[in-house]
């Protein structure tokens, strides 16, 4: 159908042509000039206008081909030459995918390269982008090998790729099939010094507070303290158990400071200090603690608090006393209320009050509370009321929650 509308344009365009032609070869065109220019317009916006539709179908077609990619994108093979090689700290990982989507394109490679930390025996992952080489069908990642660190081992995890429909195709069961090695090469340890610990050698209860401070030297070039944290280890006597602390670095103090604070379950136990590690590139690694010596604390045994038995019983009330009791007070008289009562355990000074109640309904205010306090000399529970315009009688006569 597109290529019938194009050849009837292509028809009207020739037509146009010829009759311009026609209409400048002949000498009895009086308007010869005027009617040049309104046809050779004509031509030209037939000619834009069927350019214009040509790229609008083709838009369309792309976009239809997105729309309607439900296909994932193949992934051809996987170029490692580094499989089974010994590398370097600092050397260059460099692997190549070729990959194609035949409906809307790739969008995206990616891949998860893992470093073996032989202390944890745990992989550090990292997420590898490829970029297309020229117009093939391969893309390339690279990745330099951080320095100073102690992985032992690599391997690419897993693959992979996206097309711009948002189809994926993975590859997550490489395993060992592209494995290389890498020789270790550790940063030199920092030494500790300066090493404090505020209740070095005391018997602490549960919830006091300690606080371990110290400073490094050694190497520290290239190395922002104040990004870095160290971890401080304290082991109980029997080794069965450890408790690791977070200390950061302080630019008042200009030191690392760790601050933590005794738990129940640390009790009736010595604690002796262990170690002090660190993390630089994902390695965690021992410092040089030699200068640390006889440094531990004792928690004594915690004995849970027994739990007050729940309170069942109400507070008893010995003794009433009203002054006006049956008299006609005027307004602004002033009605003091003497309540004594005992309890089993405490009374809640905060709750004792005496509601009175208008013997009359027809009032704004029909009730009103009298909040008692606590007189010590009296051994009683007092409150004064000033009457107001209304006749009142009391109801209630004191009520202790």
């Amino acid at each position: 159908m597109w290529k019938m509308k194009n050849l009837y344009k292509k028809a009207g365009a020739f037509f146009l042509a010829t009759v311009l032609v026609a209409s400048m070869a002949s000498p009895i065109s009086a308007s010869a000039e005027g009617e040049t220019e309104k046809e050779e317009t004509a031509v030209q916006t037939v000619v834009q206008s069927e350019a214009e539709e040509r790229v609008t179908e083709d838009k369309n077609e792309t976009t239809s081909k997105d729309s309607y990619d439900v296909t994932n994108p193949v992934i051809e093979r996987i170029v490692f030459d580094q499989k089974g090689e010994t590398l370097n700290p600092g050397d260059t990982v460099r692997v190549v995918v070729e990959a194609y989507d035949a409906d809307s394109g790739i969008q995206s490679i990616e891949a998860r390269l893992g470093l073996l930390e032989p202390k944890t025996q745990s992989y550090e992952f990292h997420i590898l982008n490829f970029v297309k080489k020229d117009d093939t069908n391969y893309y390339e990642a690279t990745y330099e090998l951080p320095k100073n660190t102690g992985y032992t081992e690599g391997r690419l995890e897993s693959i992979k790729v996206t097309d711009n429909a948002g189809n994926e195709s993975k590859d997550d069961n490489l395993n060992d099939m592209y494995s290389f090695s890498i020789n270790g090469v550790e940063s030199a340890p920092l030494k500790v010094i300066d090493f404090e610990l505020n209740k070095n050698q005391e018997t602490l209860k549960v919830n006091d507070e300690v606080l371990v401070s110290f400073s490094l030297t050694g190497d520290l070039e290239g190395i922002d303290l104040s990004l870095h944290s160290l971890d401080v280890v304290f082991e109980r006597e029997d080794q069965q158990d450890v408790r690791t602390y977070r200390a950061d670095y302080s630019e008042t103090e200009k030191k690392f400071q760790a601050l933590f604070r005794i738990s129940s379950d640390m009790s009736g136990a010595r604690w002796n200090f262990k170690e002090i590690t660190h993390r630089w590139n994902g390695v965690i690694q021992s410092q040089d603690v030699t200068s640390i010596q006889n440094c531990w604390f004792e928690v004594e045994e915690y004995v849970e608090p027994e739990q007050p038995q729940e309170d069942t019983i109400k507070p008893q009330i010995t003794s009433f006393e009203m002054s006006h009791n049956g008299e006609v007070v005027k307004p602004g008289d002033t009605v003091t209320f003497t309540v004594k009562a005992t309890d089993n355990n405490a009374i809640d000074p905060n709750k004792a009050y005496v509601y009175m109640r208008a013997a009359v309904t027809d009032i704004t205010e029909s009730g009103k509370y009298v909040y008692l306090t606590y007189d010590e000399e009296k051994d009683a529970y007092v409150a004064n009321s000033r009457s107001q315009k209304k006749h009142i009688r009391v109801n209630g006569i004191a009520n202790f929650l």
